[in-house]
This record gives C-alpha cells, sequence and structure tokens, in this order.
C-alpha cells in the first residue's frame, strides 16, 4: 500500500514540475502580475480538469511522514515547496518591477499559499459535488486572487481584465 503511495506522489509531483516549466516557458516575456494571475488560472484550471489530483496534491505535505517515514517526509513537501518557489519567484519579480509591495518575498508566498490551499479546497469541494458547469469556479478564483493581491498591494483593476481575458481565451 505504501508503495502505491509513494508511486502516486511520485507521479503527482512530476505532473506538478511538468506543468510549473511549462508556465513559466510560456510566460517568461509577461509582467508578475499576469504570472500571478495566469499561475492562478492555470492550477485552478487543472482543478478543473481532475479535482481528485488538485486533492491529493494539497494533501500531500499532511501524509508525507506517513507515506515516506521518519527519513523520507521531505520526499512528499516537494509539491509544495515547488508552488511556494513558484510564488517566491513570482512575487520577487513583482517587487523588483515595482508592481507588488511586501517586505518579505518568503512570507508573502506562503501566506498567498495558504489562502491558495484553502481556496482550492473549497473549489474542488464544489467540483466533487458536480457543480462543474457554475460560475462559483470563477467566483471563487477571484475571491481567492482579490484576497492574495491585496496583500500584494495590487488593485483589482490591475488584475481582474487579465483574469477576464485568460477566462475568455478558455472558451
Amino acid at each position: 500500500k505504501n508503495e502505491l503511495f509513494r508511486d502516486l506522489f511520485d507521479r503527482t509531483i512530476e505532473q506538478i514540475s511538468a506543468v510549473s516549466e511549462n508556465f513559466f516557458k510560456r510566460n517568461k516575456d509577461k509582467s508578475a502580475i499576469y504570472k500571478l494571475v495566469q499561475y492562478s488560472n492555470d492550477i485552478f484550471g487543472l482543478g478543473m480538469e481532475d479535482h481528485h489530483l488538485i486533492q491529493f496534491a494539497m494533501r500531500m505535505p499532511f501524509d508525507a511522514y506517513a507515506v515516506f517515514g521518519h527519513d523520507g517526509w521531505e520526499k512528499g513537501m516537494q509539491g509544495s515547496v515547488l508552488h511556494t518557489g513558484n510564488l517566491e519567484r513570482i512575487i520577487s519579480e513583482g517587487t523588483s518591477e515595482g508592481s507588488m509591495k511586501c517586505s518579505n518575498v518568503k512570507s508573502a508566498a506562503a501566506s498567498f499559499w495558504t489562502v491558495y490551499v484553502s481556496g482550492l479546497f473549497n473549489f474542488t469541494k464544489m467540483m466533487s459535488a458536480d457543480e462543474k458547469g457554475s460560475d462559483n469556479n470563477l467566483t471563487s478564483l477571484q475571491d481567492l486572487l482579490c484576497f492574495a493581491m491585496a496583500g500584494l498591494g495590487v488593485d483589482e483593476k490591475i488584475w481582474k481584465p487579465i483574469l477576464s481575458e485568460l477566462r475568455m481565451e478558455k472558451k
């Protein structure tokens, strides 16, 4: 049983890593605000494609010790570390551009990720309740971004049009 969970962890980490690598390649010339909105949109998109994948990925840090034991639990943390690292990278770019304000990039990324995981948890609960056709998924993403972007000093007049554009492209 543990071997099966380890395999699931490995596959999920590989998938998250591939999505992450592709994301930064596709968006290398975009602004940090655009990247943060796009990254959020992509993760929510994965949740819409397979809410079980997102639910599993969100549980990984909490289950890592049980699956990998005392000496290998860090392996299960790789997914969360990858996401917070991506957020640190984007937020650091934003502070360098002057488009985001924070005194500690690492703390800002951890805070953003905490808000994000909570939002994803509620979103995937909705998805598993089979509300896929509703506008609740866009509302959930907007609510998450409204709170998280405000924490970075980014006005919604700047990020909301980007989200609207991305959502229209998906249709």
